[in-house]
């Protein structure tokens, strides 16, 4: 069973370049870690409906999230999302289903040794999928919670903060070479 890291912050608060490090140090530690989200059933039903390409849709998930979508001026990528996830998949599914989904996909990552979840947003989901991990011999989850000061919150988005007792902080409020320290410390005390 791989070991599970949530990392959890605002919009922008570098979640996505959090996971690569992370991927990259465990990597030099001689460890396979895989970066996954739990949106990616999300991504995949919003790439197909609005017909983009696997680059084009990249640049609006991770660049223009916030910019009118080609053909649709007055929609961004972020409200396309947060209506297919809370008005289409929650209903139908349950407010659940992202969390099942993950533990499907870590239940069939037998090679990996980590998985990191660069979007972890929903107390309900963090929740379920330690509850469903439980059961799993090894389990061993965590939460990284990206602080960038000022400015970095929740206003446009559907996601939370999220909170558990193996929350660890991460102060992302300084350069790069400050997050890969802070980072690799708190990787090192997980290794430990």
């Amino acid at each position: 069973m791989p070991k599970i890291i949530c990392l959890n912050g605002p919009p922008q608060s570098g979640k996505d370049t959090t996971a690569l490090i992370i991927a990259e140090y465990l990597t030099t530690k001689g460890e396979v870690c895989l970066i996954d989200k739990f949106a990616h059933p999300l991504d995949a039903i919003a790439k197909v409906t609005l017909g983009f390409n696997d680059d084009l849709y990249r640049v609006y998930r991770e660049e223009l999230k916030d910019a009118p979508l080609p053909g649709y001026p007055d929609r961004t990528m972020r409200q396309v999302l947060i209506a297919i996830s809370e008005d289409y998949i929650k209903p139908l599914f349950g407010d659940d289903f992202f969390a099942i989904q993950a533990v499907n996909r870590i239940q069939n990552s037998s090679f990996a040794d980590w998985i990191v979840f660069s979007d972890s947003g929903f107390q309900l989901e963090f929740d379920k999928l330690k509850e469903l991990l439980q059961t799993e011999k090894d389990s061993w989850v965590r939460l990284m919670r990206l602080e960038r000061g000022d400015g970095f919150n929740f206003d446009k988005d559907s996601r939370e903060y999220v909170n558990d007792t193996s929350f660890v902080s991460v102060d992302n409020t300084k350069d790069i070479k400050h997050l890969k320290k802070i980072v690799h410390s708190r990787i090192d005390s997980f290794l430990n």
